[in-house]
């Protein structure tokens, strides 16, 4: 995928004091930039685009309606204070400006997809401001895929397995849902925790989940052995084709490919505390 293809849909709340629910918010697989203007240059009898109204903040542009007006100082805040975080713990300024796209309700969001007026741009993050979920983290783990595509040229990202995009998300947001939690502790009780060498490179929506889980344990796993700059300078062995992703990670945690299986399932024994 490359810079100009990468559009991504974040589903998030209103809320009026900044907090987050225990519960995660769904999160649309990603739309491309290509699409949307495919979309866009439809014939004439579409519906006409909105009526949008534009502004920025320090690192982002802004699109949205006027009766949104009122969200949008807050919402800025908080992509901002994602951003500020994002960068801080990989070391990296963007070389792009990300436009955030605001919109009432889910169906608003939809239907301007599917009609070809989101307004043009090279990085979209699509935002439905009526369904619940955690706003600020839900940023932080959608900025990390922009980041790390902005780090990672697209030359280099022809094998990037899905376990490390989407596990360092995860990995950047920070927190364990009870579900990935028990999805771990399962896989240390049954002695079913995969194999890194075995994880596939195309999943379904069930694997993408589950290869989720993993990365976020190994991205913790690379942290607890190398710290957070351990997590940038993997990123930035990544700029190369030397090996693949996978082994520059196994490199990145310090271990060979035949001891990190054993290592792995020890680290998240004593992380999760379950016994053998």
């Amino acid at each position: 995928m490359t810079r100009s293809t990468l559009a991504l849909v974040l589903v998030v709340t209103v809320l009026i004091v900044p907090g987050f629910s225990a519960v995660r918010s769904s999160v649309s697989p990603p739309a491309s930039t290509r699409q949307i203007q495919q979309l866009s240059n439809r014939q004439p009898g579409r519906p006409p685009a909105a009526d949008w109204q534009f502004t920025k903040t320090d690192h982002f542009e802004v699109a949205y309606t006027q009766e949104l007006t009122p969200e949008v100082e807050r919402v800025g805040a908080q992509a901002e204070h994602a951003y500020q975080r994002v960068s801080s713990d990989l070391q990296h300024a963007l070389s792009i400006r990300p436009m955030l796209v605001l919109f009432s309700t889910r169906g608003e969001l939809e239907r301007a997809l599917a009609s070809g007026t989101v307004p043009r741009h090279h990085e979209h993050i699509l935002l439905a401001l009526d369904t619940p979920g955690r706003t600020e983290s839900e940023f932080v783990h959608e900025l990390a895929h922009v980041f790390t595509f902005d780090i990672v040229p697209s030359s280099a990202r022809t094998d990037f397995p899905r376990w490390m995009i989407e596990g360092l998300a995860e990995f950047q947001r920070g927190e364990w849902t009870e579900e990935g939690s028990a999805v771990v502790r399962e896989w240390l009780g049954t002695n079913g925790l995969p194999r890194l060498s075995d994880l596939p490179l195309v999943t379904s929506a069930e694997q993408t989940r589950l290869l989720t889980i993993f990365g976020h344990a190994a991205f913790d796993f690379l942290e607890s052995r190398a710290g957070q700059g351990g997590v940038r300078q993997l990123l930035l062995s990544l700029q190369t084709n030397a090996d693949t992703p996978t082994q520059k990670y196994v490199t990145a945690v310090g271990l060979s490919s035949d001891d990190f299986d054993r290592r792995f399932g020890e680290y998240l024994r004593a992380r999760f505390s379950v016994r053998r």
